[in-house]
């Protein structure tokens, strides 16, 4: 039999002295007793005497909750002398089975709603069962049809099965949310989802539903209130808060509310902001009033509507709640911090509940339990959600633990403290109270729009700026104390501007260099202004390169003749496109090149930025040892060529060589000689004096090209320069070293022989991250798997003097700005490394094994790392200032006393 099904039931009884009563009882047999469903019985009347009586039909419609099993019908009578049925055969044994279904509804996502491209899918169901229901599972699939003609199933959200075992004994009716996490890798397919719902019964009775989604590409939008579990208060507003996010920017954010049918007032309220620019995050609120009328428990749905600039729908699935029954509770009150946050930061908290009105913190000294501060706003339903909280904390927390947690009042006084879920739907409330490290420093976000690459940084101590080159925009951007902030516009320089430097010559001090690495030119940008719209580029005086050449040539003598055998290379060059770029105290600029897919080498140059052209000069004093003792390597001249004598001559082979005046626009002069590359260089040297020829005797060529990121850093005093080789496959990077205190008239005093450079490699054997050079050139300091330092002294320029065990990777390296050797005072002999660990390692650059203390960042720092003393207007506790850069923008850290820990 099954639910449903009619039960006729005649029982016959009979006895010599007559029956008083008959009927019979219905039982379900369990395998170790019975239980009573039911019992029906009809009296004798008293004054009838009758041996067989006859029970009229008794007629039950078996009910389609009745649990399923064997059932056993037993007979009974009672005769006259009081006697009762004795114990005999049931009247009749069936078995009842469940034949009807369970019934899945889709409360969400809907038919025709729309699902972002790699969101997560949240899935609503309502399950009702007759008797007992026992698990159900969800899965989305789109199906595609290729030109093959076949179709392919592509899971886009694998099965999920709630519960993991089956649902409690007994339960008929419940409501299930479940996350539907998209498969990795995502699909990108903009095309119909096909989400399928499968409920079982415990006895294996199934309904399957199916539900189709459109796949969108347009804005994210989530919730910020309600948030699942919330409920709604009938004679009261709903606010309703949604943030949308679209990286083509969204032009179209709202919802739709609609209430449940069979509401006395019924509620479908649209409400959409439209946007007249495009936005790429932007949130709205609305609060719609709850009729008094609305039935507790009655649902009202809210659906999300979005739209991009392209025209692209976002995601339509909507949040459900419920009207509740009986006194709001209190605010339900969720709040966003990170594991590190800054003293400036904000709290992010989002309260929910009846009218709010207040919503606060208070923060509390992990370490010792002493409260730091506790502070509050005041709201109301105007105010924009996410409800924002300054922390505001002393400096004097930094490098401290603390632990917050966040508040709010409602209108009826109601306090609620912040929570956080531990499952869907808001369930497994637990309180939180969340643990921070209060770093070091303030983060300082690019202009909108404009958070692109950041290749290097220069500081105006002097005027309280701080230069950005960013490489993916085309120009600097502009930080200045007075605003704390950076300028809208920046100022606008050549292609990729990479390098930056403050100029040593300007009168003022009002110059920067900016390497252009998108071209073969540089900035001179005029930064002497107060504010940034005043700061312009000196577009006239562009500095515009000369393109530079190298050559091989060899010369060889026959013992028995003398004549002289001469060959000469193609011109050989690099990229001059310019990297890195630092000025010395006589006023040249030292340059790395970036290199290009055609010449995927770059080198390190030199030139003088008053000459009209100036020229890109190689620097061979680099250079390891070749393998020929007969060739010889020329740079930096226009041309070279080589005249054969007819081989049964004895007349030797001519050379010609060809340069400018170094820096000019003039015409090449040519000389040639048939004595040799010596006689015809120093020929070439009497006709054009300012030639700027360099030339050495078996040089290896190959050594001088670097890998694709070449480090600068100059001297305080600007009197020695040194280049790191960068990124490199190998295990190490070489550390080029040298000195121009204008002593020689044209070019460089002194360069780091190649025995210097690999004196270092072999006793450093270490990458190269970033490098550095204190006050007057005596330290330099290079940042790789760990943090070095070598004595600059000549003639051993490069020797190792210590390592500091720092984080392995990371970005750049710094000088205190008073560091002037191992003779410094402690509380300047400082060096400062940025490791990929989020934290500034500051190290003794005497002891090198004595670290002088950490300053944690919010981030991890990329890129350069400047240090300068204390900018005009700062408070008097501050002894230098540190800048560094992260993905989140510009980090600038006040350095006290109290930060640094005492040295030997």
């Amino acid at each position: 039999m099954t639910g449903g099904d009619t039960l006729d039931v005649r029982v016959t009884a009979n006895d010599s002295s007559g029956i008083a009563y008959a009927g019979y009882r219905l039982f379900r047999v369990r395998p170790t007793d019975s239980v009573l469903v039911r019992a029906e019985s009809t009296v004798v009347p008293a004054n009838v005497r009758v041996g067989v009586f006859q029970t009229p039909v008794y007629t039950w419609i078996v009910p389609d909750t009745l649990l399923t099993g064997n059932y056993a019908i037993v007979p009974f009578a009672l005769d006259r002398s009081g006697v009762y049925t004795k114990a005999g055969k049931p009247g009749a044994n069936f078995n009842l089975v469940d034949g009807q279904n369970p019934v899945l509804q889709f409360l969400g996502p809907i038919t025709g709603a729309k699902l972002n491209v790699g969101d997560s899918l949240l899935v609503t169901a309502h399950l009702t069962d007759n008797i007992s229901l026992q698990k159900v599972s969800f899965v989305g699939i789109s199906t595609r049809t290729p030109s093959a003609g076949i179709d392919q199933e592509i899971i886009r959200y694998p099965q999920v099965t709630a519960p993991s075992t089956t649902f409690r004994a007994g339960l008929r009716d419940t409501l299930i949310q479940r996350y539907l996490r998209v498969q990795a890798p995502v699909d990108t397919v903009t095309d119909t989802l096909v989400v399928t719902g499968v409920v079982t019964d415990l006895a294996n009775n199934v309904d399957t539903v199916k539900v189709k989604v459109k796949m969108v590409n347009g804005p994210a939008v989530t919730f910020l209130t309600p948030v699942i579990g919330d409920s709604a208060t009938n004679g009261a507003n709903l606010a309703v808060a949604l943030k949308g996010v679209s990286v083509l920017g969204v032009t179209r954010l709202g919802f739709r509310m609609q209430s449940a049918a069979g509401w006395p007032t019924p509620i479908d309220t649209t409400i959409i902001v439209n946007y007249a620019s495009p936005v790429k995050s932007t949130t709205m609120q609305a609060n719609i009033p709850i009729p008094a009328s609305a039935p507790a428990k009655g649902i009202l749905v809210i659906t999300p509507i979005s739209t991009d600039v392209a025209g692209q729908d976002g995601s339509s699935n909507p949040l459900m709640l419920a009207v509740r029954a009986g006194a709001p509770p209190a605010p339900t009150v969720i709040q966003s911090v990170g594991t590190r946050i800054e003293t400036k930061d904000t709290l992010f908290v989002t309260a929910t509940g009846s009218t709010i009105v207040t919503v606060g913190f208070e923060a509390v000294d992990d370490a010792t339990g002493t409260l730091i501060k506790r502070d509050s706003i005041s709201v109301n339903n105007s105010t924009p959600l996410p409800y924002t909280l300054l922390l505001n904390f002393a400096p004097t927390v930094q490098g401290k633990k603390v632990r917050l947690r966040s508040f709010a009042y409602d209108g009826g006084g109601r306090l609620g403290y912040s929570v956080r879920s531990t499952g869907v739907a808001l369930t497994g409330i637990v309180p939180a109270i969340d643990t921070a490290l209060v770093v070091y420093g303030r983060t300082y976000s690019l202009p909108v729009n404009r958070n692109g690459s950041i290749a290097d940084l220069a500081v105006d101590q002097a005027r309280g700026n701080v230069f950005l080159s960013n490489l993916n925009y085309g120009r600097l951007e502009v930080w200045q104390k007075g605003t704390q902030a950076f300028d809208a516009t920046g100022v606008v320089v050549g292609s990729q501007p990479w390098g930056v430097t403050m100029s040593r010559t300007a009168p003022s001090g009002d110059t920067l260099y900016v390497a252009n690495s998108g071209g073969t030119n540089l900035s001179r940008v005029y930064v002497g202004a107060a504010t940034a719209s005043g700061m312009k580029e000196d577009l006239s005086n562009r500095l515009l390169t000369r393109v530079s050449f190298m050559y091989k040539l060899t010369e060889v003598r026959d013992p028995s003749t003398g004549k002289i055998r001469l060959t000469v290379s193609a011109p050989i060059t690099y990229s001059d496109r310019p990297q890195y770029v630092q000025q010395s105290s006589s006023g040249r600029l030292y340059i790395s090149t970036k290199p290009t897919s055609a010449a995927p080498l770059g080198t390190v140059r030199y030139m003088d930025p008053s000459a009209p052209a100036p020229d890109e000069r190689f620097i061979l004093a680099f250079a390891t040892p070749g393998s020929d003792p007969n060739s010889w390597l020329i740079a930096n001249v226009d041309n070279a060529t080589v005249t054969p004598a007819s081989a049964t001559s004895l007349a030797n082979d001519a050379l010609t060589l060809c340069d400018h005046p170094s820096g000019s626009t003039a015409a090449a002069t040519c000389i040639s000689t048939t004595s040799g590359i010596q006689a015809t260089i120093n020929a070439l040297v009497a006709a054009v004096p300012q030639s700027d020829i360099e030339y050495g005797v078996n040089l290896d060529e190959n050594s001088l090209g670097l890998s694709d990121t070449t480090f600068a850093a100059a001297s305080g005093d600007g009197k020695w320069i040194t280049f790191g080789e960068g990124n490199t496959k190998r295990a190490f990077g070489r550390d080029l070293l040298l000195r121009d205190d204008g002593t020689v008239p044209g070019r460089y005093t002194y360069a780091s022989p190649a025995i210097n450079v690999t004196d270092l490699i072999n006793n450093a054997a270490d990458k190269i991250y970033g490098v550095a050079l204190d006050k007057t050139g005596q330290t330099l300091g290079i940042h790789g798997a760990e943090s070095y330092f070598a004595a600059v002294a000549l003639p051993f320029t490069q020797r190792l003097q210590g390592k500091k065990s720092t984080f392995a990777q990371g970005a750049g390296i710094t000088f205190h700005p008073n560091a002037d050797g191992t003779g410094t005072p402690q509380q300047n002999r400082l060096a400062f490394v940025a490791s990929a660990n989020g934290s500034i390692e500051m190290i003794d650059i005497a002891y090198y094994d004595y670290q002088r203390g950490s300053l944690a960042t919010k981030y991890n720092l990329y890129g350069p790392l400047r240090a300068s003393l204390p900018f005009p207007g700062d408070d008097p506790s501050v002894l230098f200032k540190l800048f560094g850069v992260s993905s989140a923008g510009l980090v600038v850290i006040d350095v006290t006393a109290a930060d640094i820990l005492p040295g030997p």
